[in-house]
């Protein structure tokens, strides 16, 4: 990507941090032909699925009503023609008496009204001459053509299926200038039954679809059923392949079964295909769930390059059989069948289906399903490009799509590789509205891609990404306008806990669960490590060691790298860890490189160290949960120097159209390069932390400050890295010392440090878990108090530190040694009230507020325990 190009989005990034940044939960595909340079979405109808509006149902009280194909004229009319045939008949009169019957409407969801019959009965002497049933419609080249099936017969409606019109059944088309017609009809079906009795489609030939490819031909595709099985109905029923030049045409016959699955006699029925420029797709009545593991009656989605050949897509989930209505209404239905498609621009956006309420078969009508890309702020979204081939070195093709919006708002976002051939965009909208995309690429194949985003507003408990407070610098803040207050756990390994599970992440899920649930917002944890340098424990439970991983982000292994590409199977199980760590609120404070972890990297500023981090940078910039680490000790152990990592920052900014935060764990480079950060993060251990950092913000002020490790590592059942303090107490009173500070903490345990993960803590007897619950309390302190909007002052007590809003507000770290504690209040508010009240940050309990005069000298005794404790003063007016 153009690096100032995307600078310059960049810089509108940053503008709008104080607006609602759009992450969009919605899967996107795009597919090519190296022949083709078309559009073609990796469709997921589950999510493009909308409610229905009440106008969105065709009904007609005196008559079954079933499939409906609908096309649109030149002047926007909606013509939707339909099966129909007499109430009073019951249902299987449609093999006798259906007519394919024709309404209008001004909008492609109704509501339609009947104008005509298109094809009425026409005498038995027509092979089409007594029904007209399943129509689809389509324009090729200016005219209209309506594909249907056709019978004749004795004309009587039994109350079971009539076989004799039943295997009449051929396929016929008839064509015309306008959708109103009239439609000329010819007199010889143009899908006959074969000769041959051994023939699949020797019996009957029914139902038909048809698409038009890339090179102008055309693949039919029909329903066809021989006579091997028992008659009159003959079998088995499968669904074939014609191909023509034309759309009329002669059809070649490519009698090989489709939409097959083993051991299943009939698994699916009523095929709509057609091509999006590129890819042909299928969507078929599957019955009993066979392809979409829905396990019932529903529509599932098929992929093919030619038409001929068929695959279950990727998202074969389309449609069960039931609907959500506008109002909020859910129905069921005994029948939802029949699908038909209204493509806009080769953008698939209604799907019209046969509906039938109950299994007495009493009545059914059409029903029309609004499709559309809609997706909700602060949701990731991903466009996904498919190409033939790809090229011998496919992470250092150049891809990016612009999106804009109607305000003319812009950014470019940069894509990456995903393997198989695939390459993917992840984008972030930061308004809701429409969002209308178009790719560049070195690749051709890749290049002028277009389409658009529908973006709804935010949903409940989506926040957008982090950024740093417009009202303030030292404080973070959501992309809504909303605080945050992090307070961070160190699982540097937290990658690797389900990297060999290719089908899910339950040791991730489960240690993640408990962080959140112990109001722990932010992990702090590495793309890859590999191992320590230092002796392990020898109690260490192998299980729990989750060094020396067989996984790595480049081919080969840790020990035998192959530097020459990148191993997207990997990343692909690191995006698990991310998006779980998105969907629990938890920031993923990446860090990208770490150098004393035995992580055999690539040489600094090679190609191969570019590609990976480049690669790491597009894949998940786009995560509203992310910010930037460049490095674990950035400066630490001899592997680089400043300028190479003030490069990478740069590097970074350039490929991140998302402004994600980035900071660099080393202070010393911190405190040298400060307008090169975001935020600050520091690794201070002195004993008297408070003061420590108090200088550290007097030295780089401005910026929002982590103390990413301050020494403290709380004890486990094994030792994995002590540092100086090891009681989970003494951790606590040092996360509070950062906090009283106006800094933020970082919190490790043993048990999750560096290597070693146990990820179900409830298996450790209670003696050896994890203080977790002292973080929880501190969370509920912080936010009730609104911690990181106070001010910070050592004058405000005789002892302690004091947070306060210099007016009615003052909170208390007291130290453990004390046991009164002089306050200093305004002289203002001397003989009148006040309230305090006590805090125990190890119980997370409030003592009973109690009211105060204040005097000269107020003072306060420390209630009993060795412990500090935190002091809340409200002074009153009264």
């Amino acid at each position: 990507m153009n690096r100032t190009k995307q600078q310059n989005t960049n810089n509108w990034r940053r503008g709008l941090a104080n607006s609602s940044i759009a992450a969009l939960c919605l899967l996107i595909a795009i597919g090519l032909n190296s022949r083709v340079a078309a559009q073609q979405p990796s469709l997921d109808f589950k999510s493009m699925v909308q409610p229905v509006p009440a106008s969105a149902k065709f009904v007609d009280p005196d008559y079954f009503i079933w499939g409906g194909s609908m096309a649109r004229d030149a002047e926007g009319n909606c013509h939707l023609l339909y099966s129909r045939w007499p109430r009073d008949l019951g249902h299987n009169a449609w093999v006798t008496h259906s007519e394919i019957a024709h309404a209008v409407a001004d909008d492609p969801l109704g509501p339609y009204t009947h104008v005509d019959v298109a094809l009425p009965p026409r005498g038995s002497q027509y092979w089409d001459g007594m029904c007209t049933h399943n129509p689809t419609v389509h324009e090729f080249d200016g005219k209209y053509y309506l594909y249907y099936m056709g019978n004749f017969g004795d004309g009587n409606a039994t109350a079971k299926l009539n076989p004799i019109h039943r295997n009449h059944q051929r396929i016929g088309v008839a064509v015309a200038n306008s959708l109103s017609g009239p439609w000329k009809r010819f007199d010889a079906p143009i899908i006959d039954i074969s000769e041959s009795s051994d023939a699949p489609d020797a019996l009957m030939t029914s139902n038909p679809s048809i698409l038009r490819r890339a090179d102008g031909t055309y693949v039919l595709i029909y329903k066809a059923v021989g006579k091997n099985g028992r008659m009159p109905f003959g079998g088995p029923v499968v669904h074939l392949a014609a191909t023509s030049d034309s759309p009329t045409g002669p059809f070649t016959k490519h009698l090989k079964p489709l939409f097959t699955a083993p051991g299943v006699k009939f698994p699916a029925e009523d095929p709509y295909v057609w091509f999006d420029g590129q890819q042909c797709w299928a969507i078929v009545n599957d019955h009993k769930g066979h392809f979409n593991q829905t396990g019932e009656d529903s529509l599932a989605l098929f992929t093919s390059t030619d038409g001929l050949d068929w695959s279950v897509a990727p998202h074969p989930w389309v449609l069960q059989r039931k609907l959500t209505w506008a109002d909020g209404g859910e129905q069921s239905f005994h029948r939802l069948e029949r699908p038909q498609l209204w493509l806009e621009n080769g953008v698939p956006k209604v799907l019209f289906c046969a509906a039938e309420e109950t299994k007495e078969k009493t009545h059914s009508f059409n029903v029309h399903i609004p499709l559309t890309r809609q997706a909700h702020q602060y949701e990731v979204t991903e466009l996904r490009f498919q190409i033939q081939e790809a090229p011998s070195q496919p992470f250092d093709v150049e891809l990016s799509a612009t999106f804009q919006n109607d305000a003319g708002n812009s950014m470019t976002v940069p894509g990456f590789y995903n393997g198989d051939q695939e390459f993917c965009l992840r984008f972030t909208p930061p308004t809701s509205g429409t969002w209308r995309y178009k790719t560049e690429s070195d690749a051709a194949s890749l290049n002028a891609r277009e389409g658009e985003i529908t973006v709804g507003p935010a949903r409940d408990g989506h926040k957008g990404g982090i950024v740093v407070d417009p009202q303030s610098s030292r404080r973070f803040a959501y992309e809504n306008g909303e605080g945050y207050y992090p307070i961070a756990f160190e699982c540097d390994w937290l990658f690797a806990l389900d990297a060999e599970n290719d089908s899910d992440i339950p040791h991730t899920k489960k240690f993640v669960d408990r962080l959140a649930d112990n109001g722990f917002n932010q992990v702090v944890m590495n793309v890859f490590a590999y191992d320590v340098n230092w002796k392990k424990d020898a109690r260490l439970d192998s299980q729990y060691d989750y060094g020396s991983p067989s996984v790595f982000p480049f081919a080969g292994n840790n020990e035998g790298p192959d530097y020459s590409t990148l191993n997207v199977e990997y990343f692909k199980r690191l995006d698990r860890v991310i998006e779980y760590l998105n969907r629990k609120d938890i920031v993923a404070h990446l860090m990208i490189y770490v150098w004393n972890k035995r992580v055999a990297w690539p040489e600094a500023n090679s190609e191969a160290d570019n590609r990976y981090f480049d690669y790491v940078v597009r894949r998940y910039q786009s995560y509203p949960n992310i910010v930037w680490d460049i490095s674990k000790e950035a400066l630490g152990y001899g592997h680089t120097d400043v300028n190479y990592i003030t490069d990478r920052i740069e590097r970074l900014r350039a490929d991140d159209a998302f402004d994600r935060l980035v900071t660099v764990h080393d202070y010393g480079y911190c405190r040298r390069f400060p307008n090169n950060l975001d935020f600050v993060s520091v690794q201070l251990w002195k004993s008297e932390l408070y003061s420590v950092m108090r200088k550290v913000c007097e030295a780089i002020p401005g910026k929002p400050i982590l103390n990413i490790e301050h020494g403290g590592y709380e004890r486990g059942p094994y030792e994995v890295f002590n540092g100086n303090y090891t009681s989970p107490e003494v951790c606590l009173e040092r996360a509070y010392q950062c906090v009283f500070a106006g800094t933020y903490p970082t919190h490790y345990w043993q048990g999750a440090a560096w290597n070693v993960i146990i990820p179900d803590i409830d298996i450790l007897p209670p003696a050896e878990r994890p203080k977790l619950e002292y973080y929880r309390h501190m969370r509920k302190f912080v936010d009730r108090y609104r911690l990181d909007r106070l001010q910070v002052s050592d004058q405000k007590s005789n002892a302690g530190f004091c947070l306060h809003d210099d007016s009615g507000l003052f909170v208390y770290y007291v130290p453990k040694e004390c046991d009164y504690f002089g306050l200093r209040l305004p002289k203002t508010h001397r003989g009148k009230a006040m309230t305090i009240t006590w805090f125990d940050p190890l119980n997370g309990e409030f003592a009973e507020p109690e009211r105060q005069t204040v005097t000269q000298w107020p003072a306060v005794k420390k209630p009993g325990g060795d412990q500090f404790r935190l002091l809340v003063v409200e002074l009153n007016e009264n």
